[in-house]
């Protein structure tokens, strides 16, 4: 079947139920159809608030295409547990814990951290004004 067969199929299965943002496409042969799924891709992929678009054809309105009747074009993957078991993060996967604590005498406060910033130190939870410092 051709995209524009299907176009035609699935928007005249739809009445104006379905309230279109002053959107009409005219898709008449197989050429325009194949622009016009890649126009209404991007179209309901700038704004999720999007729901539909009026289709003619020749003149005649046929009826309208909604978001999900495009997921039919649109490449995808199945997704599952352990699909990302391969996957490359950027940036190193080596990191050291690094262990602070307040240095207030008889305090034993202490938090683990695998990032510290000078600049923005964490403070004791019990001496509130007081800066945790890194137990070397």
């Amino acid at each position: 079947m051709s995209k524009f067969e299907q176009l035609m199929g699935m928007a005249s299965e739809k009445s104006s139920f379905y309230k279109p943002i002053d959107i009409t496409i005219a898709v008449d042969d197989e050429r325009v159809a194949e622009q016009a799924v890649q126009i209404l891709i991007e179209f309901f992929g700038e704004d999720d608030e999007r729901e539909s678009v009026r289709v003619v054809s020749q003149g005649n309105e046929i009826g309208y295409l909604t978001r999900t009747d495009l997921y039919t074009f649109v490449d995808s993957t199945t997704k599952g547990v352990g699909i990302g078991d391969h996957g490359i993060l950027p940036g190193s996967g080596e990191f050291r814990i690094i262990e602070l604590y307040c240095p207030q005498l008889g305090c034993e406060q202490r938090l683990l951290v695998v990032s510290f910033d000078e600049d923005n130190r964490q403070y004791c939870p019990m001496h509130k004004n007081t800066a945790m410092e890194i137990r070397e």
